[in-house]
């Protein structure tokens, strides 16, 4: 069963209306999200409200007995499993290998480097230009 508000036109003639208000549905004791869930058609945008379209809706839920609220879950029966082994079993672990290589001891010289490279940072040399390039392969090959 469709249910729509009845909504009076300028001329003071009523029409079928697109939804019932927010107002409306408060006085009829309906949330907006559970007129949604009842298939009750909203419309956002009147913010009127007609005694008629609250008796309206008054009589539509009379009829309809909502299911608003879930039921509570039943409680949980304790398992009779323990969740945790009680012994904890360790794993077997095999000995360990003794280390039998020895580390490189780097060298003064070769240490100096790895630290001085470190703070140069050195800019990479400009892109040169295409023009640039061909003009410096025309002086090679007119060199050779």
């Amino acid at each position: 069963m469709k249910i729509h508000p009845e909504v009076v036109r300028k001329d003071s003639k009523a029409r079928l209306g697109r939804g019932f208000s927010r107002e409306e549905l408060k006085e009829a004791g309906v949330d907006f999200k559970q007129a949604l869930r009842l298939t009750i058609p909203v419309d956002l945008r009147r913010k009127t409200k007609h005694e008629e379209n609250v008796s309206v809706l008054r009589q539509h839920l009379g009829l309809r007995v909502p299911k608003i609220s879930k039921p509570p879950k039943p409680a949980k029966e304790p398992s009779r499993k323990p969740s945790r082994p009680t012994k904890v079993e360790v794993a077997e672990q095999k000995p360990a290998k003794p280390i039998t290589k020895k580390a490189k001891e780097v060298s003064k010289p070769l240490k100096h480097a790895k630290a001085s490279k470190a703070v140069k940072t050195e800019k990479p040399a400009p892109k040169k230009s295409a023009t640039k390039r061909k003009a410096e392969k025309s002086k090679s090959t007119e060199e050779d």
